[in-house]
């Protein structure tokens, strides 16, 4: 497991969700799809390079970073149940949450952590006026009060977070796009200025 590096000052730990099966891309990890020069995983720790911790929930993969690899119990029991668990690793009082198919995120994360003040979470919504609860930042105590509440396996994230006070943070540009689909990568590789190789799964070679 790599060494957890936190930098004194930071104001925020982030949990990054990369343990999904990616049924919808024939089964590929989606935290090794490559968008632009860079995998999905290294571009959600870019996002929150800030963070005095960084949990990933999923399993461990080589990166040049120093974050903390943790598995949710089950393994597979959804991303409520991720939370969950990776919020009891956080040392700091706010927390960002960050799916790991969402390369555009980076922008999103000072944004969000502005709106949080007075509210338990601050979310992004998309252009159909959806909330994104991972692609958010939250009190860390409420998250947590919330996650040691009562059993999250295999349960609605929107359940997780459904009595918080939320600020709204609309999208902007590409940053609530996700890549749960090969038109979704397409469309995120095109926005980064990358093309599809033809025959291509996009998946980097171990």
């Amino acid at each position: 497991m790599p060494a957890d590096s936190a930098p004194p000052t930071s104001t925020y730990d982030a949990i990054i969700l990369a343990g999904g099966a990616g049924r919808r891309l024939g089964g590929a990890d989606k935290a090794l799809v490559v968008v632009g020069a860079d995998r999905l995983l290294d571009r959600a720790v870019a996002a929150v390079r800030d963070a005095g911790r960084i949990i990933v929930v999923g399993p461990s993969r080589p990166i040049d970073a120093g974050v903390l690899f943790t598995r949710e119990d089950p393994p597979g029991a959804g991303p409520a149940a991720a939370i969950a668990h990776a919020v009891r690793f956080a040392t700091t009082d706010v927390v960002v949450v960050l799916a790991v198919d969402v390369p555009f995120a980076a922008a999103a994360v000072p944004r969000l952590l502005a709106a949080l003040p007075g509210h338990d979470a601050a979310m992004i919504v998309d252009a159909a006026g959806s909330r994104q609860p991972l692609l958010a930042a939250y009190r860390t105590r409420a998250l947590r009060d919330r996650a040691d509440d009562q059993p999250w396996a295999n349960r609605a994230v929107r359940a997780l977070v459904e009595p918080f006070a939320v600020a709204e943070v609309p999208a902007a540009a590409d940053e609530a796009l996700d890549c749960d689909t090969p038109d979704d990568v397409e469309r995120a590789r095109a926005a980064a200025g990358g093309q599809l190789g033809s025959g291509s799964s996009g998946v980097e070679s171990s």
